[in-house]
């Protein structure tokens, strides 16, 4: 079968009105179109008003839909917000802790060595008690002659 160019192919009753709107007048195949084609295209009546209200609605729709992707866009704002200063917080809060750990870790230390000292420090406290003890036995002994009272 040969291929038809569509421009000049025989209009069906659903493209009629298509072919006419889309070619240009000089390339009609008639000047005026036919009754039976002029129901076909003007079939449906055109209500201005209706129009109208359906750009109205196109507007109010478009304008609805401005005001929640702004508002959507401002909430992700301010969420991103809080979500920055939480983190931020949360670094705060980790290094606070990390400080109070090696201040505690110092203080730790200090309190060991501290103890350590004090241990060598009783070693000598310990020799001094047994020397007091010693005296003391001697000076019960010393007490007891018969001599001395």
């Amino acid at each position: 079968m040969e291929e038809v160019d569509p421009r000049r192919r025989a209009p069906n009753k659903r493209t009629a009105h298509l072919q006419r709107a889309s070619t240009p007048p000089r390339e009609r195949e008639s000047p005026e179109p036919s009754s039976v084609d002029q129901n076909i295209v003007f079939s449906v009546p055109i209500d201005p008003s209706m129009i109208e209200a359906i750009e109205v609605n196109a507007r109010a729709l478009a304008g609805e839909l401005d005001r929640v992707i702004g508002n959507f866009e401002s909430k992700m704002a301010e969420i991103a917000t809080h979500a920055h200063d939480s983190v931020a917080i949360h670094t705060d809060a980790v290094k606070a802790c990390c400080d109070a750990l090696d201040a505690s870790r110092s203080n730790m230390l200090a309190l060991i060595t501290t103890v350590d000292e004090l241990s060598e420090d009783m070693a000598g406290v310990e020799s001094l008690a047994l020397q007091i003890k010693a005296l003391k036995e001697a000076l019960d002994v010393i007490e007891q002659l018969p001599g001395l009272k």
